[in-house]
Order: structure tokens, then sequence, then C-alpha cells
């Protein structure tokens, strides 16, 4: 992962792979939409148990597929006046790291895996005046 600030337009860049990932998860979560319509519609006059996990996976499809479009960005160049502050979660010892904007959108910063790499982008981020 490579996160460097570009003076020039006064943003940082990001590269990694989140765009794919973000595409993946979204396809799929459309390809189960789809296929959970599909099947509901298919035992629309007969309800049973297997209806009810063709429902669960439609809401949940649905609830990941709206958290993607409306809370994660992929952007790969963020201006520094869109970056409210660098965010730090923690859950069974793993830490993950993102950027969140001033849009209520987060980047995440999933590629940061030795601490050298995090201490360098945190100490480049309050240099540039971005919040912690």
């Amino acid at each position: 992962m490579a996160v460097v600030y570009n003076p020039e337009t006064n943003a940082i860049e990001i590269e990694d792979k989140e765009r794919t990932q973000y595409f993946l998860i979204i396809g799929l979560m459309l390809i189960n939409l789809f296929n959970a319509t599909v099947n509901l519609y298919n035992t629309k006059d007969r309800l049973g148990a297997l209806s009810f996990i063709w429902v669960s996976l439609l809401l949940i499809s649905t609830g990941v597929l709206l958290f993607y479009l409306f809370k994660k960005t992929t952007i790969n160049s963020i201006p520094l006046d869109r970056i409210k502050r660098l965010r730090q979660r923690s859950l069974l010892g793993k830490t993950w790291y993102s950027l969140e904007l001033k849009n209520g959108k987060c980047r995440d910063l999933q590629e940061l895996h030795s601490k050298a790499e995090l201490f360098q982008v945190r100490k480049m981020l309050l240099g540039l005046g971005v919040s912690e």
C-alpha cells in the first residue's frame, strides 16, 4: 500500500486494491438480491422455512449493499479539506485504520500491515493537520 501526499493538488493519494474488493462485494450482493427475489417469486403461494431464509438473505444483502454504497468510498485521491480524521478500530486484537471524510463516508486503509507503515502514515497525516 502506498499513501503519499501530493502538494500540487493538496491531496493524499492511496494506491491499493480496495476498489476491486468493493466492486466484488457490490456485485455479489446484487446477485444475492436477484437470486432471492427470483426464489421468493417462485414460492409466492406457499411460505415455508426456505422462504424465511430467502427473506433474511434478501434483507441482509440489501443492508450490506446500502452500507457499501452510502458509507464506504474507494477514491484514490482525497483532498485534505475533505478528511475529518484518522479513525482506529480494534476487535479481538486486530486493529483497522480508516480515513473518516466530512461527508460521512470512510476510506479503509486495510493494507497497513507493519508498524513502520502505520507510524509513517500517522506521522504524515498529523503533520498535514488531520486529527486523530
